[in-house]
């Protein structure tokens, strides 16, 4: 499963590509929008997080709403949650 993460905060960005990758998911990841559309558009993530505050009023989040073939977490808890349940 591969899964896009959408999050300007470097730390943040690390920690979660750490953690997924040591699960065995692929990560592509972004620290703004722009970057997030082409990736969401070109790698054609299962799963996306994007936190919905930080990218406010942006084409990615349009095309998330409209255009979006992947699960969605607007935030790291839900994010894991759902991949929890996936694993079930």
């Amino acid at each position: 499963m591969k899964i896009l993460i959408a999050e300007d905060e470097l730390n943040i960005r690390d920690g979660l590509e750490h953690l997924l990758q040591g699960e065995g998911y692929e990560t592509v990841s972004a620290d703004d929008g722009e970057c997030a559309l082409e990736l969401f558009y070109s790698e054609k993530p299962d799963f996306v997080f994007f936190p919905l505050l930080q990218f406010r009023n942006t084409q990615m989040q349009n095309v998330l709403w409209t255009d979006c073939h992947t699960a969605l977490a607007l935030d790291a808890f839900s994010m894991f949650c759902i991949l929890h349940l996936n694993h079930m």
